[in-house]
């Protein structure tokens, strides 16, 4: 098991700019030394290799800083996996998680809970709370379409509510 003095020992972290430069060479690879550490995956998240076991930079980064793993998950505040600055780092539930993703690819309207109800000439506003569909109403301008679903999300969710 990874400790925090081991990964201080074979990294520098800097909270700044989310960046893990090697201290000590993995291995037997002195060339990495001062060089920053991980490879990126295909699923955007950047990993680092330590004592033979792979990490996600960003859990490294909570356990380098406060010295205990995340307990759940580490969402990326700008939705960016790749970024790994502290202050873009937080800790979160599966749900909370959830809130703060961007649009799905059938989404035509924009934003996230509105969409066009051609049966009615309106548009709806919606909101999932817990496994809830909220309807927030249906408007004939999408300015307040758009302005139900963002309060709505602030009241519900928060400092998780999408950006």
């Amino acid at each position: 098991m990874l400790t925090q003095s081991r990964l201080r020992e074979m990294l520098h972290y800097s909270e700044g700019t989310g960046v893990f430069v090697w201290l000590k060479a993995p291995g037997r690879n002195f060339k990495y030394r001062g060089k920053p550490a991980g490879y990126l995956g295909p699923d955007g998240y950047l990993y680092i290799g330590i004592d033979r076991a792979i990490y996600l930079a960003h859990r490294l980064a909570w356990f380098y800083v406060f010295d205990k793993w995340p307990d759940e998950q580490i969402d990326h505040v700008n939705r960016s996996k790749s970024d790994n600055k502290l202050s873009n780092l937080r800790e979160a539930n599966t749900v909370q998680n959830g809130h703060n993703v961007g649009l799905q690819s059938r989404n035509t309207s924009g934003v996230r809970g509105v969409d066009w109800r051609p049966d009615r000439a309106r548009w709806r506003a919606r909101l999932m709370v817990g496994k809830t569909d909220l309807s927030l109403g249906n408007f004939s301008d999408f300015f307040e379409a758009v302005c139900a679903r963002k309060s709505a999300e602030h009241r519900h969710y928060g400092e998780y509510a999408p950006r």
